[in-house]
Formats: structure tokens, sequence, C-alpha cells
């Protein structure tokens, strides 16, 4: 449910923009870029640095995967991130027995799907409101009033303003 954003944005991404796109998420001020899935059986990745981020898409697009997916929080946005871990079934995940995320409801999440076709990038946060809704269902999260809504809403304007000039 985390995931699922209300406030978000998609659109094709030109090559030669990535790099600006990427730079553009460590400018809004003290950030945390957490990778939002880790590795089956390896701890989560925080990027401190616009090198560190495109290394880990070069890392997704030589895999088999296609999709690098990242969970931003900026300081100033206050809130409570919480990393979670999710038990495997070893025998439906090549032997795999745990991997890890990140929650909270002012993340944002920034995806980055990586095709023959080109890229295409999605950049979204839920609203107070859908946080609101939903605070009984994840009461692990803690109470959404501990975000900074306004300043939210400003790092993904900022973000999505970027991206729609990355095209």
């Amino acid at each position: 449910m985390v995931h699922n954003k209300c406030m978000n944005m998609s659109s094709q991404v030109n090559v030669e923009n990535l790099r600006s796109l990427v730079e553009s998420i460590f400018l809004g001020g003290e950030v945390t870029v957490y990778e939002a899935y880790s590795i089956p059986d390896k701890e989560l990745r925080i990027f401190a640095s616009t090198e560190e981020v495109m290394a880990y898409i070069s890392e997704v697009e030589s895999s088999k995967d296609n999709l690098a997916y990242l969970s931003i929080h900026y300081a100033n946005t206050g809130g409570f991130v919480r990393k979670k871990k999710i038990d495997l079934n070893p025998e439906k995940c090549k032997g795999a027995k745990v991997r890890y995320s990140v929650e909270g409801w002012g993340l944002i999440q920034f995806q980055l799907w990586i095709k023959v076709s080109g890229l295409t990038s999605d950049i979204g946060v839920n609203s107070e409101k859908r946080a609101n809704a939903w605070e009984d269902t994840y009461p692990e999260l803690k109470s959404p009033s501990l975000w900074n809504w306004k300043e939210i809403q400003k790092h993904n304007r900022k973000l999505n303003r970027v991206l729609k000039s990355s095209a």
C-alpha cells in the first residue's frame, strides 16, 4: 500500500537527460535515497550521491531486471521511515530467505523502467488525505501527521518538473 502513489507523474526520459534527473534528487537539501526493495538475502542499500545512483541504474540495466526503484526521504519532511524485513519462501525464491524494503507515508517513489524501447520514469508520493485514510490499516507507519506534507509536495513537484523536462 505504501508504494501506491496518488500525486504522481510518468514520462519518457531521454538517455542524455538521465543524469540531470538523478542529480535533481540530491538538490533538495539533506536527503536519504534508499533502494526501495533489497536484492534477496542482501541488506537494503542507501545511496549518497548521483554517481552511486547512476551505478545502481547501470547494474539494473545489465541484469535481467528492468526496474530501478528508489524511495527518497528529505530530512525537512520529517515523518517516520522504517525498514521492513520480508521473509521469503526459499523453495519459491531460488533459496533466498529474506529481503528488505523501506516504508513511510511521505517517501517519494522514483521508478525508472529500462526497456529496449527507452527509459520511462514514474515519480510520486502518497497524498496526506490518502495517508490519513489508510492510517488505521498500517499503524506500524505511525501517524501521517508526523510528516510535513507541504514540503513533501514541494519536493515532489520539483522532481516532476525535472522529469517533464527530461523527455
